[in-house]
């Protein structure tokens, strides 16, 4: 049986989370390795890129790989072309039009034009679609990774709309939905509540991933409750209402099965988080107001860059002290460039 081999990305820190789900999204698929933001799998059929969950930041379709991260992009070039990688490209994924990409240890590197050139020309040969350095049409990448891995692969399509642009200070669709798949794992919430809700990222993957919950989603800025009820202006389950995470007003208690959010990190200063007090604060009375409306067997999950002070807020917290040394406590994420974790407190 033929498989074929992919790779997907994901904000670092969640390739754990994303190597767990890959084998419920695609029937079959099998998890060689995940690290550092990606996830190794392979497939006995080629997967739709329709059918990409946007928890997935990319996919690619293998072509050729290298158990090395040594060899430079010229050689990865000459060899792909020697060897005619593309001989195993399944139609669906072959671009009218494309760029290339070349990518080491995740970021964007240049290359010598000549180099460049090459690439163009066998892939040009090999496929019948045009160059376009645009980047208007599909993209072939060829990626070094510090996992002694390096590939030729095709970045898969997906539909129109998928990986649209966010808002300042929005979380992305990848972040936000494996913030809430992770906040809610093992639980069938019947209420949910994100008490920062912002632009409504979180609101919005929780009202997709639990058609049956209840969705409170508040914030304390006036512009942002306007914003929320014209995002959600046409789905009851998701209820608007101004709200302050430091009391909760309007939340009955024991009312809520499941609190997820991204509450303020405070003031960002040479690299991290500058602990004024009035964050670690904040978070004290968030934790205060979160146990008064968790139902018993609750949980509650929030992101922050401020790790210092959201840690020191619940080891003083009487309800939720507990959780610093339970299992899944803390995750480390990356999100926008910035160190920040996940955190998982169960009631």
């Amino acid at each position: 049986m033929t498989y074929y081999a992919y790779l997907a990305t994901c904000p670092a820190g969640f390739e754990g989370e994303v190597a767990r789900l890959v084998p419920r999204e695609w029937k079959g698929a099998e998890v060689t390795r995940h690290s550092g933001g990606a996830v190794w799998f392979s497939l006995p059929f080629p997967l739709d890129p329709d059918s990409i969950p946007d928890y997935v930041s990319n996919v690619f379709f293998v072509l050729r790989e290298w158990n090395t991260s040594a060899n430079p992009f010229s050689e990865l070039v000459k060899q792909s072309a020697r060897k005619s990688a593309l001989s195993e490209l399944p139609r669906r994924y072959a671009p009218r039009s494309f760029r290339v990409r070349f990518s080491r240890e995740n970021r964007f590197e240049s290359v010598d034009r000549k180099v460049a050139d090459s690439a163009e020309r066998f892939i040009a040969a090999a496929t019948g679609a045009a160059p376009d350095r645009l980047g208007s049409g599909g993209e072939y990448w060829f990626i070094v990774r510090s996992e002694t891995w390096s590939a030729f692969a095709v970045r898969l399509e997906r539909k129109p709309g998928e990986g649209k642009a966010v808002a300042r200070g929005e979380l992305t669709a990848a972040i936000a939905s494996l913030v809430v798949l992770r906040a809610a794992k093992g639980l069938a919430p019947r209420v949910v509540l994100d008490p920062c809700a912002g632009h409504g990222a979180i609101p919005e993957r929780v009202a997709a991933f639990f058609p049956e919950a209840r969705v409170l989603a508040q914030d304390i800025d006036p512009d942002s409750v306007a914003s929320l009820r014209r995002r959600f202006s046409g789905n009851p389950r998701v209820i608007v209402t101004p709200g302050d995470l430091r009391g909760l007003p309007g939340v009955a208690d024991s009312s809520v099965d499941l609190i997820v959010s991204d509450p303020p990190w405070g003031m960002w200063e040479e690299g991290g988080y500058r602990d004024t007090g009035e964050i670690l604060t904040l978070y004290s009375d968030f934790l205060k107001a979160a146990a008064r409306v968790l139902a018993p067997g609750g949980r509650l999950c929030a992101l922050t860059g401020a790790k210092r002070d959201f840690e020191g807020a619940v080891g003083a917290d009487p309800s939720f002290s507990r959780a610093a040394g339970e299992p899944g406590f803390r995750t480390d994420i990356l999100v926008n460039g910035k160190k920040a974790a996940l955190y998982v407190l169960n009631a």
